[in-house]
């Protein structure tokens, strides 16, 4: 990372993506009042009515935000991959409520907009600030573009067609404010192995990182290796390639393991026990409308946290209770890792008060998002 911290930015986003990102935004406001469905007439539900989310595959906004959810309306809920199934030859059921999990393919945007005046609610969920992508120089290229593409797929064909965006944070609220938009807040999905907070037979601390967090991977380098320097028993795990595995090749007593599907990093989290969990983070624009899934991950696997001070995590964590926050100071987070995988109590302690939080966190907001009313023509 060259010395770039989680609190610093770096040059800002490059010619070619500047220029990509103008051409994809093309003319016109997204989530402007008049992006959303203005005058209908809403489908009849007629006692037969059913929940449908568009997820393209199994990833995990649809888990996160929308799974826990649908327990309550169950069994009139399917989820529809549309990266394995086409759009039917028919609409849908009269009444229909409509949820597009980030994006879907032009197939399925045009089957929408065909049958729109079927539904009795058309929703577009995004968890991250899909339309800046491009600008967000910290995301790797292939990534952000690919992520532009889609929105600009959403955003041209689903003109005049929602009714609701769905946003996972009160930053994304704040850019996107229109009387169709609304707040949807992430869930913790728990684990069914071993107590929280009971650790394994391993000193071992954690970073789960996706491809667009490697710079925040490079900002570990001297925490990690001062880490393992002081704690020699400790084990550091990290999902990476070669290059990641380049990285640390030189610090003792780093795994390094191939980057997981969600399915089975869901899977492995849930059965996995660890000490202490990472959650650094660049202070970006596009990270500040992130939210706080990292915490989930962490607490399901049993682990206390050390988090950046920054949202999201700063107005989500009790700092000392629920996890550590800490400044972008190399110093700071060493000594909070170092203090909690040597004082099992204290990491036993904030593992079991981020559990709770989040258990009870679940229990006021997992109920499906009710029927909105105000903006509609």
């Amino acid at each position: 990372m060259g010395g770039l911290s989680p609190g610093r930015m770096g040059d800002g986003p490059g010619l070619l993506r500047r220029v990509l990102h103008s051409c994809l935004q093309g003319s016109g406001g997204f989530a402007a009042n008049d992006w959303f469905r203005s005058c209908r007439a809403r489908a009849g539900a007629s006692g037969k009515s059913e929940v449908l989310v568009l997820s393209p595959g199994r990833i995990p906004t649809t888990d996160i935000y929308l799974a826990p959810r649908l327990a309550g309306v169950a069994p009139a809920a399917r989820i529809i991959d549309t990266l394995m199934l086409e759009p039917p030859g028919s609409g849908p059921l009269p009444g229909t409520d409509l949820v597009i999990v980030r994006h879907a393919p032009q197939a399925w945007l045009r089957w929408i907009r065909r049958h729109r005046d079927d539904f009795l609610r058309i929703a577009l969920l995004m968890d991250d600030d899909m339309p800046q992508a491009l600008l967000a120089d910290e995301l790797p290229f292939g990534y952000a573009l690919r992520t532009a593409r889609r929105h600009r797929a959403v955003r041209t064909l689903l003109s005049g067609c929602c009714d609701e965006l769905w946003l996972s944070t009160a930053e994304l609220l704040r850019r996107y404010p229109a009387p169709g938009s609304r707040r949807v807040e992430p869930l913790f999905l728990p684990a069914a192995g071993a107590p929280v907070g009971e650790g394994g037979s391993e000193l071992l601390y954690f970073y789960h990182a996706t491809r667009a967090h490697l710079r925040e991977t490079r900002w570990l380098l001297p925490v990690v290796a001062a880490v393992q320097a002081r704690v020699p028993e400790a084990v550091f795990e990290i999902f990476g390639d070669a290059g990641v595995a380049a990285l640390f090749r030189d610090i003792p007593r780093v795994r390094v393991r191939p980057w997981l599907a969600w399915p089975e990093y869901l899977a492995s989290s849930r059965s996995a026990r660890y000490r202490v969990g990472l959650a650094p983070c660049l202070d970006t624009a596009f990270n500040r409308a992130r939210s706080e899934v990292k915490l989930f991950d962490i607490t399901r696997s049993g682990a206390a946290g050390v988090y950046a001070d920054l949202a999201p995590y700063a107005g989500s964590i009790r700092q000392g209770e629920t996890g550590f926050l800490c400044p972008a100071l190399p110093e700071a987070w060493v000594e909070a890792i170092v203090a909690l995988l040597t004082d099992p109590a204290m990491a036993s302690s904030v593992a079991q008060a981020a559990l709770l939080d989040c258990e009870t966190r679940n229990a006021s907001l997992a109920s499906w998002p009710a029927l909105a009313t105000s903006g509609w023509g």
